[in-house]
């Protein structure tokens, strides 16, 4: 009985869309250019008598009463002068006028569209109220202006009614967006919502005129074009609409209730209907995760970027949202807070310790020590969830290297109240100092390395007592004769974490 059921009802349809194109032949459904009254455009389709018929012929007194000319006097801005002579100007309107200021007008910012429009293209901004009938499958309650008038729209298709580009562009005027330019506020139409869905639309456009504006149903020879009725109805595929889903969804299980952001998880479960862009969802929590795969029994969708924690998902369809829900877990990303000792001496090897959280769920499975583009992994061990041991390899290069935490949530690669930076020390060396005579204030340079990339702890040491640096590099370090300093000769050393250098002796006079 059922089968019998569903094949009567597949030739029902069948013979309406037949019946519908032998219609079409037989009866020319009328259609209405865009351009019909004054109309959004750039005004390469106007000529000078278009704009007379509203503007009235007396152009010269029309234009001589603009306030520049009436209270500057500034002729020159519009008429050339050459040659002694004021040059005439040329008298078709569109070499001056580039830009539309009709929408700059009282009715239409209050909107009295069809003050200037004709009214089988529009109606004036709310006087028609919106269809209250349920939503159903065919139903254009979320079908995208954009699906007719695209960005790429070719002869036969309508202007585009949404384009990017700057709104103050002139060769952005063709478009609806060009009622920005007089200042009237995007949301008035759009209600928030950019893509402007057709509910929207019939702010202006009612049912009767959607229908008929040329390019949405028929051709100029009154030939139903199904293919643009999917624009608006997005659902019309072939002879009839995909079937409904028969209840809310049942999840039943998921392949993985923990992960990482982005993780694929696969849902399966029963009811879930056929996808329908705007009803087919999965809520993860209160943001709407991305989708990747939907059949009637099984869903594939990505972990949306949410912050770690548990998360209820639910799946909806057409008929509501599915009662139960599981819990997806998502994972932390490790976190450092602090490691020590920061300072190591080369070669000497030894044991650092890096806190912070986040550590066992899901587990490190990787440390490494971060030089430039080099990265160099270590042996460690995960004590706890907020501690982790690693040796320092005695091969390493005098230095400073980031320490980097990874899990399959993620990686740590800075510090929060401490440091991640590792310091290995070799032992400093100072080659030179230079000038070797100077006077109390002046600047001395010592030439060397291993002395650290900043000073830190590290000393400068004159006759063993620690003087300020100026300047201080893993090569140079620079610092001023400090007062009270006698005549005769005196010794440097630089002390840091890898050792004392050897003294340099320079003379003040």
């Amino acid at each position: 009985m059922r089968k019998g059921w569903i094949l009567l009802l597949m030739t029902a349809l069948l013979l309406v869309i037949g019946s519908g194109t032998a219609l079409a032949a037989a009866f020319t459904m009328p259609y209405v250019p865009q351009n019909e009254g004054l109309y959004d455009t750039t005004w390469e389709f106007l000529s000078r008598p278009d704009c007379e018929q509203c503007h009235g012929s007396n152009l010269a007194d029309r234009h001589h009463s603009i306030d520049f000319v009436k209270i500057e006097g500034n002729c020159y801005r519009c008429h050339g002068f050459e040659n002694g002579t004021i040059q005439p100007v040329p008298r078709e309107c569109t070499t001056c006028h580039t830009e539309s200021p009709h929408h700059k007008t009282v009715d239409a910012i209050e909107g009295r569209c069809t003050a200037c429009h004709d009214p089988n293209v529009v109606s004036d901004f709310g006087s028609k109220p919106l269809p209250t009938y349920d939503a159903s499958l065919i139903t254009p309650a979320i079908a995208d202006c954009r699906n007719c008038h695209a960005t790429n729209a070719s002869a036969d298709l309508p202007k585009p009614i949404f384009k990017p580009g700057p709104v103050d562009d002139p060769s952005e005027n063709s478009t609806h967006h060009y009622v920005a330019n007089a200042g009237i506020d995007c949301a008035k139409c759009h209600f928030g919502n950019v893509s402007a869905p057709v509910r929207d639309c019939e702010q202006c456009h009612d049912i009767g005129t959607l229908h008929t504006i040329k390019g949405h149903t028929v051709d100029e020879t009154g030939n139903m074009l199904v293919e643009r009725c999917q624009g608006c109805h997005s659902n019309l595929i072939a002879e009839m609409a995909p079937p409904q889903p028969v209840a809310v969804p049942t999840i039943d299980s998921f392949d993985i209730y923990e992960g990482p952001i982005l993780a694929k998880v696969t849902v399966t479960g029963t009811n879930f209907g056929e996808f329908i862009k705007g009803y087919s969802k999965v809520m993860f929590g209160n943001a709407e995760a991305p989708i990747d795969y939907w059949t009637d029994n099984q869903v594939v969708f990505t972990v949306p970027m949410v912050n770690s924690g548990k998360y209820n998902v639910r799946l909806v369809n057409m008929k509501g949202e599915s009662p139960q829900y599981r819990v997806f877990t998502v994972w932390a990303r490790p976190q450092i807070n602090n490691i020590a000792p920061a300072d190591v001496v080369y070669k000497a090897g030894g044991e650092v310790t890096i806190t912070g959280k986040n550590f066992l769920v899901p587990a490190v499975d990787s440390v490494k020590l971060s030089y430039g583009a080099t990265q160099i992994p270590v042996e460690f061990t995960v004590v706890d969830n907020n501690t982790i041991k690693f040796t320092v390899p005695t091969t390493l290069s005098p230095g400073s290297y980031s320490v980097r935490v990874s899990s399959p949530a993620g990686e740590a690669s800075g510090a929060i109240g401490g440091t991640n930076i590792l310091n290995v020390w070799g032992v400093p060396y100072l080659g030179s100092i230079s000038p070797t005579t100077a006077k109390v204030g002046w600047t001395i340079s010592a030439i060397g390395y291993n002395f650290g990339a900043q000073q830190g702890a590290s000393q400068i040491l004159v006759d063993g007592v620690p003087v300020p640096a100026t300047f201080w590099s893993s090569t140079k370090i620079q610092f001023k004769v400090p007062a009270g300093l006698t005549v005769g000769y005196h010794k440097v050393k630089i002390k840091t974490f890898g050792g004392v250098t050897a003294e340099k002796t320079f003379k003040v006079y």
